[in-house]
């Protein structure tokens, strides 16, 4: 017997699972399409969950929409970028052959300096290269390179530069657990292989050993396995300060259009009289029933320009009612972008050229924090995810294809060997650092390659320069001793191309005539 048909118990039912809404499930403020929230929800502790398909590319719309239209945004973008690349990191082999690391460099220079031999779609170089990866990673958070050998596209290997969006899950009615995101992985989470989308409508892609793509990206939390920009922290305060940009520039047109009216007494007698350097007076009916009349004159300035009066009824006026907001809105954008310019790791100060800096000791720390955060995206995400290993990649492709067997020597066992090296450190004393790396080169605590490299100049060709210019000069100077033999002890090297003051050619004059000789050595005490 059911007691609970007797004592009319009511059904246990379970409750259903209330599924969270879509706009609250992302782990990134960006990507939600809902205004402001009043509690704090946080989907996953892994980030390979938080960055989910829908969260980049809903990221990716609203930032690419705001480097459009936002010019702080470009200047984030561009600028820092710029002065990351600078003129970009070039390497310099260093193997136990001379000969070859001379070969290498020219060659490398040749090919990869020129897009029509470095990118398959030739449009950048080696060294422009790093500057769309860098532009790329602060825009979407990630770019994609696949390696081209002979003949797969080109006749020299080549790169094939891919876009974030073109790497992810197909659309197709087989089972795609295996690509989360367009990328294949072991158990480690090493990747296996990437799948490049091919058209619009996911339905058509290319599969990738991940041993042929390059993955560009900054740092990655443990776990992670796609990029995103580093402005997804602050896209939705970016729009509000477009907002605010354009509520302001409306209120300032508005205060500019106001219109101007002539009042009179009562008693004047109500008609109206044409102002000086009016051209026309229209008259305009007032409400149906009533006599008043509304007079528009018409002022024409010498500059073409015209202006319209209203001659209003006697008895009546127009009040101009004008804004009394104040400065608050340019200091709520300054806020912004200072917020903008803290997810850079840079300082604001140096990212917007906000103010602040009001002490030499400030500056240099600014500036010092700013080559620290340069220096790490060089070493940590430009060298090792591009340059080293497009160098290691191209040099191998042409030792295997023996454009280097005629090289004396051959081709070494340590033919990989190379030095990247970058641009100089920034400076706010030119002088004084210029003066501190001549002196570490002169002392020998600097070599020579490392110097010439920071200048973007290779230090064979910059001794050779040099070695060229002392022959052209002293041939120069024996042919006119030649010509003119009766000048001959006049028309010296020295005399006629001075050393600069301060050097130690020019410290280290020869000893005058009428000096006095140089005591004789004791002679041994013992002998």
């Amino acid at each position: 017997m059911d007691l609970r048909k007797i004592f009319r118990l009511p059904m246990r039912t379970r409750a259903k699972a209330t599924p969270a809404p879509a706009s609250m499930q992302t782990a990134f403020d960006a990507a939600r399409a809902s205004g402001y929230r009043g509690w704090f929800w946080f989907p996953h502790l892994d980030p390979a969950r938080q960055i989910t398909q829908w969260t980049r590319e809903e990221t990716a719309r609203k930032i690419n929409w705001l480097y459009n239209n936002n010019g702080a945004l470009r200047l984030a973008i561009d600028g820092l970028s710029l002065d990351e690349v600078d003129c970009g990191i070039w390497p310099r082999p260093v193997t136990s052959n001379p000969d070859f690391n001379r070969a290498v460099s020219d060659a490398f220079e040749n090919e990869c300096g020129d897009p029509r031999f470095f990118d398959e779609a030739a449009v950048e170089n080696f060294y422009t290269q790093q500057l769309a990866m860098r532009r790329h990673i602060r825009l979407h958070g990630e770019l994609f390179g696949q390696l081209l050998r002979s003949g797969q596209g080109s006749n020299q290997p080549t790169l094939h530069t891919i876009p974030a969006y073109q790497v992810g899950t197909a659309s197709s009615g087989k089972d795609q657990s295996d690509w989360p995101d367009g990328v294949r992985r072991n158990a480690a989470g090493r990747a296996l292989a990437f799948r490049f989308l091919t058209n619009a409508d996911r339905t058509a892609w290319t599969d990738v050993p991940a041993g042929d793509v390059l993955h560009f990206h900054d740092e990655f939390w443990k776990g992670q396995t796609r990029g995103i920009s580093s402005f997804a922290s602050v896209a939705r305060k970016l729009f509000s300060m477009d907002d605010i940009e354009r509520a302001e520039t409306t209120g300032t047109l508005l205060r500019t259009r106001l219109a101007y009216a002539v009042t009179r007494s009562d008693d004047d007698g109500g008609e109206p009289t044409l102002l000086p350097g009016a051209t026309s007076a229209e008259v305009v009916e007032s409400d149906a029933g009533t006599k008043t009349k509304l007079i528009i004159q018409r002022i024409v300035a010498g500059d073409n320009t015209e202006a319209d009066v209203a001659d209003i009824p006697a008895g009546r006026d127009i009040k101009i009612i004008e804004s009394q907001k104040g400065s608050a809105a340019i200091s709520w954008n300054t806020h912004l972008l200072t917020e903008a310019g803290y997810a850079t790791l840079y300082p604001p100060e140096y990212v917007f050229f906000l103010g602040g800096l009001g002490s030499g000791t400030m500056t240099r720390l600014v500036q010092k924090r700013v080559q620290r955060v340069k220096n790490s995206v060089r070493q940590f995400q430009l060298i090792p995810q591009f340059c080293r290993r497009w160098y290691n990649f191209w040099l191998w492709q042409r030792i295997a294809t023996g454009r280097f067997a005629s090289v004396p020597g051959g081709v070494p066992a340590d033919w990989y060997r190379a030095k990247m090296i970058c641009p100089a450190d920034d400076t706010i004393d030119v002088g004084r650092e210029g003066r501190l790396y001549d002196d570490r080169v002169s002392r020998g605590n600097m070599s020579p390659e490392v110097y010439f490299g920071m200048q973007g100049e290779d230090a064979d060709d910059a001794e050779d320069e040099i070695i060229a210019a002392r022959v052209r000069r002293i041939r120069k100077i024996r042919a006119a001793q030649a010509a003119n033999p009766d000048l001959a002890d006049d028309i010296t090297y020295d005399e006629i191309f001075r050393p600069p003051a301060g050097t130690a050619a020019a410290a280290d004059p020869a000893p005058a005539e009428d000096a006095a000789p140089a005591p004789a050595p004791r002679e041994n005490a013992a002998a």
